[in-house]
Parts: structure tokens; C-alpha cells; sequence
């Protein structure tokens, strides 16, 4: 490995670039690029979120590149659904296997 190369087991990074380039056009205007994954406890989702990190922090701000769990993506949009929800929460949590934080 070169100097400066990162190799990455579990992110395809290239992958990930190279959607970055590609909305990186004049005709796109400002952009964002999300990185959405399952997280499911193990040895491989842990490295696979260092991998994550270590992307970001390579790739700074330049992209704009953002990246979140499922699980962290259902717990934000409904934290704030309130009591009357909680038989729903309930059911989403079941239904998708999904440890919501209160």
C-alpha cells in the first residue's frame, strides 16, 4: 500500500466517490451525499462504521458526505411522536428489529 492509501474491507469508497463526482456539477447546484446503512451488531458493523468515519474525515467537508444508521434515522424522526404513540414505536421497534432509544 502507498503512502496516504486507505484501503477499505467493508466500504466501497469508490463507489461512494464516484456518485460524489458525479452530483459534483455545475448544473446540480449544492448537494449532499447521505451514506445510509444497517447497523447489526457484530465484529464487521463496527469496523464497517470505523471504515465510515475514517471516510468522512478523509473526504471532509468537500462532499458534504453524511452518513447514519438506520437505527439512528428512526430514532430521530420519531422521538418526537409523543405517548400517544408509543403502541406505534412499539410496532416499528418489532417490525423492523430496531432498539429505539427513549
Amino acid at each position: 500500500m502507498r503512502r496516504g492509501e486507505t484501503k477499505f474491507r467493508y466500504l466501497n469508497a469508490a463507489q461512494l466517490l464516484k456518485h460524489g463526482l458525479g452530483l459534483a456539477q455545475p448544473s446540480v447546484g449544492q448537494f449532499s451525499l447521505f451514506y445510509l446503512w444497517y447497523y447489526v451488531p457484530s465484529d464487521e458493523a463496527t469496523q464497517h462504521g470505523n471504515e465510515v468515519k475514517e471516510f468522512a474525515d478523509a473526504i471532509g467537508a468537500e462532499l458534504d458526505f453524511r452518513a447514519i444508521t438506520y437505527q439512528d434515522l428512526f430514532h430521530s424522526a420519531l422521538h418526537d411522536l409523543g405517548a400517544e404513540n408509543a403502541a406505534y414505536k412499539c410496532y416499528l421497534q418489532e417490525r423492523y428489529s430496531l432498539a429505539l432509544r427513549d
